[in-house]
């Protein structure tokens, strides 16, 4: 058997007036997780409600998909759809929220698999056995020059267009998330769910080395205060989960009572 351990913030960061990402972390039976990461745009506070939004209404479509059909990719493909009309037709009715979208990166750790959504470019991370790997897809123009090899890693962290997505959540009508599925999860894996905020400002390396070597709680306050410390000009969101051995009821230590000497007692 398998333990999860998490913790989870977003800071403002040091430029923004207000925070535009959205995160959720809910427990739907003790080894079945969903984590969520939204980092929103829109003029005025669109991008707050869309994030929100977003986080929200996936989760509860998911839940109630997963309840009826008991297959996880398939919950998070219809759910990431429904979120995406959602957030649409919210930006369509309201002209001061007109064209707001957002990111959506969902982590799903059902029994012993992880199952994963993602539209945008904030990331989901694998750190195992000292590796680190990216599990999301960068859907921005800048992710798109980095695969096709036009600018490394680090050009692309500082690069002026960075910020330009080619596929978001709730900006089109319709879209085609990045919906990956049984990934058998071992014991020591961890989990890195975060927005751009963190990730244009921390390096792959520092956050691999950061969630090795911290619990959940004091890894995502360290990776926060490095970004505030490099300037933080975006909001910074991140998830930290853990996958622990739990402790085997079997091996428990069974206290034997001594014989008493004298006495009735």
């Amino acid at each position: 058997m398998i333990e999860i351990k998490s913790f989870s913030k977003s800071d403002v960061g040091k430029v923004r007036q207000n925070n535009e990402d959205f995160y959720g972390e809910f427990l739907i039976e003790p080894e079945h997780r969903v984590f969520l990461v939204a980092d929103g745009m829109g003029g005025h506070n669109a991008g707050e409600v869309a994030s929100r939004l977003a986080v929200l209404t996936f989760f509860e479509n998911y839940k109630n998909y997963f309840e009826e059909l008991k297959e996880p990719e398939r919950a998070i493909e219809m759910a990431f759809h429904d979120a995406n009309r959602r957030v649409f037709e919210e930006g369509a009715g309201k002209e001061s929220q007109h064209g707001m979208g957002t990111t959506l990166s969902v982590l799903v750790l059902k029994g012993e698999e992880a199952f994963l959504g993602h539209v945008g470019d904030s990331r989901i991370y694998l750190i195992r056995e000292g590796e680190c790997k990216k599990l999301t897809k960068d859907h921005s123009l800048v992710g798109k020059m980095k695969e096709n090899g036009v600018i490394t890693e680090e050009e692309a962290r500082v690069h002026p267009r960075r910020n330009i997505l080619y596929l978001s959540l709730g900006v089109k009508e319709s879209i085609t998330p990045q919906i990956s599925g049984g990934i058998k999860v071992k014991e020591g894996d961890i989990f890195v769910v975060c927005t751009d905020g963190l990730t244009n400002m921390v390096a792959d390396e520092e956050i691999k080395i950061i969630a090795i070597n911290n619990p959940p709680k004091k890894a995502v306050e360290k990776m926060i205060e490095i970004a505030r410390e490099r300037g933080a000009p975006d909001n910074v969101t991140v998830e930290v989960i853990k996958i622990e051995k739990s402790e085997d009821e079997t091996t428990k230590k069974i206290k034997i009572k001594k014989k008493r000497r004298f006495g009735i007692f």
